[in-house]
């Protein structure tokens, strides 16, 4: 129910100043088609790969319009932090542990979420 057209850029450096730490910076464009005014949106990322099984991120987002899956409700002016952890234990086996905290408007919100997902 948005009538925007997006655009979204990623800028990440990998192995430096540490090996297996890399940062990512991701930045979108909201065009408002003249309708809605234009926005813009920016979000960074912290990951380590501690090795080819496990790898950590950290990181931040700033969400314009965010759709609260859990409630159906859409909230605005949204920042979120977050830390994700991934095990890979074997090619076919993924285990996501999530943890998210986000303000919008000074309401709170704490999230934790444990994926297991099966690669075929």
């Amino acid at each position: 129910n948005r009538e925007y057209d997006r655009l979204h850029a990623t800028f990440e450096i990998r192995d430096l100043p540490v090996k297996n730490l890399s940062f990512g910076r991701t930045g979108y464009l909201f065009h408002g088609q003249g309708q809605t005014p234009d926005t813009t949106e920016a979000g960074g990322d912290l990951t380590y790969a501690w090795s080819k099984q496990n790898k950590t991120s950290a990181g931040s987002t700033y969400s314009i319009y965010k759709f609260d899956v859990f409630t159906g409700t859409e909230k605005d002016d949204v920042r979120t932090y977050y830390l994700k952890h991934r095990f890979r234990p074997k090619k076919w086996a993924v285990l996501d542990v999530d943890y998210e905290y986000e303000v919008s408007r000074g309401d709170e919100w704490h999230t934790a979420r444990l994926t297991f997902r099966f690669d075929f």
